[in-house]
């Protein structure tokens, strides 16, 4: 299952990638700046949760994973109701809804 989590989660930002390159005229909220650093930080930490790590290791991973999905998970409900309605801003955070749900 987690498996799948994290090919989501890697499609999503690759859809989210596209998106952010085809925008690059614009220049982005410092809001949304934030909240796609902190989804590349759940991202990758989610990546790190690996069942082979010693249980202290593991269970690091976990939390840190854990607090930065959490955050980026808040930030991604308020950023879609705040930008809703402008296409350009829109296109770039939605493909992150997907990821949300499937991984949080």
């Amino acid at each position: 299952m987690k498996t799948r989590q994290i090919i989501c989660a890697l499609f999503a930002a690759s859809l989210a990638s596209s998106a952010v390159a085809a925008d690059s005229a614009i220049t982005l909220p410092r809001d949304i700046r934030i909240f796609l650093t902190n989804m590349e930080d759940c991202e990758h930490m989610a990546g790190e949760v690996d069942n082979t790590l010693p249980p202290e290791a593991l269970q690091k991973n976990i939390n840190e994973a854990n607090r930065t999905c959490k955050l980026a998970k808040r930030q991604y409900e308020h950023l879609r109701q705040k930008y809703q309605g402008q296409g350009a801003i829109e296109n770039i955070i939605s493909p992150y809804g997907t990821t949300m749900n499937s991984s949080l």
